[in-house]
């Protein structure tokens, strides 16, 4: 996470003038020559000879000037407090994210049930501060990051994964009325003390112990706020099909905005022929108006812990009751069967994919990281299953790994579709960056999907990564160059901006971003980062309801 030539920006002006812009506006549409003034933290105008006063003129001469990049699934949700000097998003363009993804948010937390909240957000989201005990709900949460200095502008879901922790614990089986109730207010609070919506983890313990009934409950909440819910499917390979058929029931019946989080088919049972089908069935449920949207990132592989690939009913009651199974004989025998054979009620991806393209990322042996697992397996003599276990135990289920479980052309026809908003999933961790899309996501998806292969314009590559996440989301007065609208704007030169992260070096920053501009203050000069403290914590408006 390192900077790229940091130093302090001592200019106290307030009004700046972009000159011999190519305005890429964020709405897909031509770009256009032209200036754009800033003032007082937004656009007040934009066109040609423009009179102002009192400006500092910046020549945008030969640059792509565009508005920032708005990530809207990047578990980013600690980055203020563990890397507050983090270059790697506004280095790529990023002036605006959202966190609290795939059910994993660090609010809310109860002191009685505190090592489960820890156990369950930690691997993914990094480590609690130790004033994560005061955070017993969001508004508190907020209270407490709008002390940080924040580099680029963020908002956030709740979590529903967090939320039945928290109020339930790590258990399977029905959730009792009396705590779905409580889990239903934590919900209500956070949605009206600003959270942009809430995300579902349903692939992850425990939330893929709740029924669909059960998920009912919780959408109608949101629905009733206006709330998108995003969702990390129940199954992303042979399961996707009855995941979306869900998913599409839930939007039917309580009417909410679901927003489909990196949609992708999952195991080579599943490219091609079956991803085209569950793209089918999306499109006839758009045109039957049902509100459902969806993002996906430009890589093969996504990033997860290992831990994810054992089947759901060893996972039950957190990390320990997990170790206490992979060392009892008798379970760890039947977690190996399970892993070795195909499954009907849950998605086997490892079975369908193979080992070799399961990936360590992290863990406490230095030797094995970067290696797969069946290549770890031969080297070890040992089935890959065994192999999975033993790594498990040793890193006490806190292994990264990334799992090349995609095919390219599949990533790249749903990264084709016009609905397709571009996201990064990134995953912060105590060790460093761990997968190349943290740094290299937007100049990856510039340099390959539009000067590349020239699937896309400019002006719709563009679009992609601004106007239609912030339409997504509901973040206001962002995400397009318009007048009145938040000076989010970077600017770069198409040819030199690419990523230079790999899966050996994924903490690599990428080149080419001149200029980036957050809420109307210059971050990025020339090329360096200038300043670290131009972000705002963000919240959703919404109107009040008393009925509610």
């Amino acid at each position: 996470m390192e900077q790229s030539g940091l130093f302090k920006d001592n200019s106290a002006a307030d009004r700046y003038l972009l000159r011999n812009c190519r305005i890429y506006d964020g709405s897909g549409q031509g770009c256009y020559p032209g200036e754009i003034l800033i003032r007082e933290g937004r656009i007040a105008a934009i066109g040609r000879d423009i009179k102002a006063e009192a400006c500092e003129v910046i020549d945008m001469k030969d640059m792509a000037v565009a508005p920032g990049f708005i990530d809207i699934h990047r578990h980013a949700d600690l980055q203020p407090f563990h890397w507050p000097d983090s270059g790697c998003e506004l280095m790529q363009g990023i002036t605006t994210m959202i966190s609290g993804n795939c059910g994993f948010s660090p609010f809310p937390l109860l002191e009685e049930r505190m090592n489960a909240c820890k156990e369950f957000v930690e691997p993914l989201l990094g480590r609690l501060p130790e004033k994560a005990v005061e955070w017993t709900d969001f508004d508190s949460f907020l209270q407490a990051i709008r002390k940080k200095e924040l580099n680029v502008n963020q908002g956030t879901l709740v979590g529903n994964g967090i939320l039945r922790v928290a109020v339930n614990g790590t258990g399977d089986g029905p959730v009792p009325d009396r705590k779905m109730r409580q889990i239903e207010e934590r919900l209500k609070e956070a949605l009206q003390h600003g959270a942009f919506g809430l995300s579902m983890g349903l692939m992850y313990t425990p939330e893929c112990y709740y029924s669909e009934e059960e998920l009912g409950r919780i959408c109608k909440v949101a629905a009733a706020y206006g709330a998108v819910i995003t969702v990390h499917l129940r199954g992303e390979g042979s399961m996707a099909d009855a995941s979306v058929r869900e998913v599409l029931r839930l939007c039917r019946s309580t009417g909410v905005h679901f927003h489909i989080s990196h949609l992708k088919a999952a195991g080579r049972d599943n490219w091609g022929p079956p991803f085209e089908k569950i793209l089918d069935l999306l499109y006839e449920a758009r045109l039957e108006g049902l509100p459902v949207t969806w993002d996906a990132y430009p890589y093969e592989a996504g990033s997860t812990t290992l831990t994810t690939l054992l089947p759901p009913w060893a996972l039950a009651g957190g990390t320990e009751k997990i170790l206490e199974r992979l060392r009892d004989t008798r379970c760890r025998q039947r977690i190996l069967a399970d892993l070795g054979k195909r499954q009907s009620s849950w998605d086997n991806l490892v079975y369908a994919t193979g080992w070799d393209r399961v990936t360590l990322l992290s863990g406490t042996k230095a030797a094995q990281i970067g290696k797969n697992i069946g290549e770890l397996a031969r080297e070890n003599g040992v089935p890959p299953e065994e192999m999975c276990l033993d790594i498990l135990l040793e890193d006490a289920c806190e292994t990264g790994i990334a799992f090349f479980h995609m095919d390219e052309r599949d990533v790249r026809k749903v990264i084709g579709l016009k609905e397709t908003a571009v996201i990064s999933d990134s995953i912060y961790s105590q060790q460093g960056f761990t997968h190349p899309r943290s740094t290299g996501t937007y100049p990856k998806f510039i340099q390959e999907y539009v000067n590349g292969r020239k699937d896309f314009t400019m002006e719709e590559a563009i679009r992609k990564c601004t106007s239609l996440p912030a339409e997504y989301m509901g973040i206001r007065d962002r995400g397009r160059i318009c007048a009145g609208y938040y000076a989010d704007i970077i600017a770069f030169r198409p040819e030199e901006f690419v990523s230079r992260s790999t899966y050996e070096k994924p903490g690599e920053l990428p080149a080419g971003m001149k200029y980036v501009f957050v809420n109307g203050r210059p971050a990025v000069r020339q090329g360096n980062i200038v300043r670290l403290d131009a972000g705002r914590y963000l919240t959703k408006e919404r109107e009040s309801n008393d009925n509610r």
